[in-house]
């Protein structure tokens, strides 16, 4: 039987994104050799990378999430 309550489709919806979101951001910055730390009482993302790989890592996040997170 389909669920048609619209608030937990929604909900789903979002979740899939964040996961999904999360994931690439993750692999990114290890790709990177960082890290990745998820503080979910504030809601917030922390990443720590090398400094002569900062500004390459954050372009291939906006490239890869940028267009999810709007």
């Amino acid at each position: 039987m389909e669920n048609h309550n619209p608030y937990i489709w929604a909900t789903s919806e979002r979740t899939r994104l964040r996961t999904e979101s999360l994931y690439i951001i993750r692999t990114i910055v290890e790709k990177h050799h960082g890290t990745i730390d998820i503080d979910l009482k504030t809601d917030t993302i922390n990443i720590d990378v090398p400094d002569d790989e900062r500004t390459v890592c954050a372009q291939e996040i906006e490239e890869q999430v940028g267009g999810m997170c709007r």
